[in-house]
């Protein structure tokens, strides 16, 4: 048995040493193994894929000297702890939180899931106090379900949003809903980012590079090319 789970350990780390090589076998390209693999994007560089195979080598390690060292004992245990926690996530996944149209709930469901809750219950085997064979999987699973229930099921009620003060403006333009705060007098003077394109009623350009002048009407918006030192010297009051 100690043999078998090893080996499983040390394939493990092999796949990860030739995804270090950056080759994406059994996916197209780096994205969709990741997809696959985690279900979500991320990096599958050496220095993220080497330390694990490295990892999976220790496993290895101390599976097959459990027998004799209490400390590989302890590592297996460690190592039961995160396969019932994994299991217990990928059940959670396959009972609604996982979408069904994702290679990765599939792969799931017929491969991750079932070979975590077999090297888990073939890790158990291997130690001997009772009490730590209960420990190792119960916290873990009590510890997933309950951040299953809050992610997944509770459901917090709306806050209300706070009222507007007084001085609170808003201009509807095609784009976006724009607030404002008005204070003082005067016409409002809105400092463009070169490049940038404010529309307001109708289309209004400031291009070139150059700081713009923003006046707003009640019913049109007129925009003003202006200099940097001359927008530097405007009046501001709102």
């Amino acid at each position: 048995m100690r043999r078998i789970v090893a080996g499983v350990h040390g394939l493990l780390a092999a796949l990860h040493v030739y995804w270090a090589t950056g080759t994406t076998w059994p996916a197209g390209d780096e994205r969709s193994l990741s997809l696959a693999v985690l279900g979500g994007p991320v990096s599958f560089r050496p220095a993220v894929v080497l330390p694990l195979a490295l990892l999976h080598l220790v496993l290895a390690a101390a599976i097959l000297t459990s027998e004799r060292w209490k400390v590989s004992r302890l590592v297996v245990a460690g190592l039961a702890a995160g396969l019932a926690a994994r299991a217990t996530a990928g059940l959670v996944w396959i009972t609604g939180a996982g979408d069904m149209s994702t290679a990765f709930y599939w792969l799931n469901l017929l491969l991750y899931t079932p070979l975590c809750i077999a090297l888990c219950m073939a890790d158990l085997k291997m130690l001997q106090a009772r009490w730590l064979k209960a420990t190792v999987v119960v916290v873990p699973v009590t510890l997933v379900t309950m951040v299953a229930l809050v992610a997944y099921v509770y459901e917090p009620e709306e806050q209300p949003h706070p009222a507007a003060s007084a001085d609170s403006r808003y201009v509807d333009t095609p784009l976006a809903r724009i607030h404002y705060l008005q204070r003082g007098t005067g016409s409002p003077v809105v400092l463009l980012s070169p490049g940038a394109r404010q529309q307001v009623g109708a289309a209004c350009a400031v291009g070139s590079g150059r700081a713009g002048r923003l006046e707003l009407g009640d019913s049109q918006a007129t925009a003003h090319r202006r200099s940097p030192g001359q927008a530097r010297h405007e009046p501001r009051h709102g």
